[in-house]
């Protein structure tokens, strides 16, 4: 009876600063001072950034002392940060590897995916909103851009080309990224 609770209490455990139970599809960072786990699309760290780095410390426990990686990802955007993060959006638009990330997926073609992934993300939307100002911060953004190349990665298997692009894409927008964030 005891291990029913047990187990019952872990399967409602809410993570990340979404509060939201755990969720195989999404990719997860763990704080190296807390021990909690945070999705990398919420705290703007990308799958790739984190094998990078060697001490994760989340939003929560950096407290005052914020690195610039935060501060970034929390920055207010402005009509000129919109106006480059367009071009980072039509650069990626642009690149060769891009194109099973230019438009929604379709049913037709696809008809599990939306079973399967429950938040799909594409570059048109991103885009729209981008166009729109819909972003409040610059995470925001980080966070759909990154949701198209772990969505990918989730439907598809390892040595699909679709999980290829993802790759070499997330790498390419990766780049664009930081050579924003050093501008800011």
């Amino acid at each position: 009876d005891d291990c029913k609770k047990e187990h019952a209490s872990s399967a409602e455990e809410l993570y990340c600063l979404c509060k939201t139970p755990y969720d195989e599809s999404k990719f997860y960072i763990g704080c190296d001072r807390c021990q909690d786990w945070f999705h990398g699309t919420c705290v703007g760290i990308t799958k790739s950034q984190a094998d990078s780095i060697d001490v994760y410390i989340c939003p929560n426990c950096q407290a005052n002392n914020s690195p610039s990686e935060t501060k970034a990802n929390q920055t207010i955007l402005t009509t000129q940060h919109f106006i480059e993060l367009r071009r980072i959006v039509k650069s990626l638009q642009s690149h060769k590897m891009s194109w099973p990330f230019l438009e929604a997926v379709d049913p037709e073609e696809v008809p599990d995916y939306y079973r399967v992934i429950k938040e799909p993300m594409d570059l048109t939307t991103v885009e729209d909103r981008v166009s729109r100002k819909q972003y409040m911060k610059l995470g925001d953004y980080v966070r759909d851009v990154m949701r198209i190349f772990d969505n990918c990665r989730y439907y598809n298997t390892a040595d699909s080309p679709f999980y290829q692009c993802a790759e070499v894409m997330e790498s390419y927008f990766v780049q664009k990224l930081k050579a924003f964030k050093e501008r800011l």
